[in-house]
């Protein structure tokens, strides 16, 4: 009898003993494998988001003030332009502008008004400096530019100049497709074609691009 009964007793114990260490491990231990699991789904959407490829293609447009001599009068301008991204770090782009140049010329003692309006076509390439949050970059730009300028009745047309752009810009993403575009714009002319002079101006510019989905 006492046998039945020790031998009843350890029997209990044991179902007791492993009930209890079940709990144990669906309270205390599941719970932790699930949160690592958790936390290691987070860090990999991390890590792939940073892996992530960056916008491929921009399209946008920019206005601004072209400043010329300082005897002249400031011009504006207006650009659109195209951007690829080919690295992570690099970018090529292609630009059509419209820039304007109002100002005055003295001439045998009188003062004459005089424009000058140029339509560059370029080609750069692109670096950024920075890949988080606002992107400045450096670019170097060459093309094709028609300028066409007057003095009075007197007009001069240049059909072969290349223009030479030095390029410091930035990106700033507000959304997921949009984002605020400035740059300055250092540009020179090689020949100067048919105008008296070489065309040199700074452009300060500011606009929007679009992230091409």
């Amino acid at each position: 009898m006492y046998k039945k009964f020790l031998f009843i007793a350890v029997i209990a114990l044991f179902i007791k003993n492993n009930s209890f260490s079940q709990q144990t491990n669906t309270s205390d231990y599941e719970p932790a494998v699930r949160d690592t699991i958790k936390l290691t789904s987070i860090e990999r959407k991390k890590i792939l988001r940073s892996r992530a490829p960056q916008p491929l293609s921009r399209i946008g447009g920019t206005i601004g003030l072209q400043i010329i001599d300082a005897n002249w009068n400031n011009g504006f301008g207006a650009a659109v332009f195209y951007h690829h991204t080919i690295s992570r770090s690099w970018f090529v782009s292609a630009n059509i502008a419209y820039n304007n140049y109002p100002f005055e010329v003295t001439e045998a003692g009188k003062r004459l008004t005089a424009n000058i309006s140029s339509l560059p076509i370029t080609l750069g390439i692109n670096l950024f400096l920075s890949h988080k949050g606002l992107r400045p970059y450096l670019g170097l730009e060459l093309g094709y530019m028609d300028n066409k300028g007057n003095v009075m009745d007197v007009s001069y047309i240049s059909s072969a100049d290349i223009p030479v752009i030095f390029v410091l810009g930035s990106s700033l993403p507000v959304s997921k497709y949009i984002a605020i575009e400035s740059n300055i714009r250092f540009v020179n002319t090689l020949f100067g074609g048919d105008l008296p002079f070489d065309l040199f101006n700074t452009g300060l510019n500011i606009g929007v691009s679009y992230m091409i989905p």
